[in-house]
């Protein structure tokens, strides 16, 4: 019994390892923190062309977004219905581990008939 739950415990252990890292990136990825007022909210954001989720609320009525990236530059684009998209791009060196960045939306103009 005691041998079964040393192998348990190992196998316990590697999972966890590998949540952690997956949950934090490796050496080769930095986090990219983008932050909005609340018109962002429920935004969809896009990172070279690939949906990643939308912004959420965040505390103090803004809108939040988190997302693991390669090193490298990137286009990131904020797309919600009634605003004009928002593209920015980021670049981010080797060694760097964290990039914040703050955007706006702006509504569409209204069209006259």
């Amino acid at each position: 019994m005691h041998r079964y739950m040393t192998h348990v415990s190992v196998i316990t252990l590697l999972m966890v390892a590998c949540v952690f890292v997956a949950a934090c990136g490796t050496s080769d990825t930095f986090s990219l923190q983008i932050f909005c007022d609340q018109s962002c909210i429920g935004a969809n954001v896009f990172v070279d062309g690939e949906s990643r989720g939308a912004m959420e609320e965040f505390g103090g009525g803004g809108a939040h977004f988190s997302t693991w990236l390669p090193h490298g530059t990137h286009s990131i684009e904020l797309r919600k219905d009634g605003y004009v998209s928002t593209v920015k791009s980021v670049t981010v060196r080797e060694g760097d581990s964290e990039h914040y960045l703050q955007v706006e939306m702006t509504p569409e103009p209204h069209a006259t008939p």
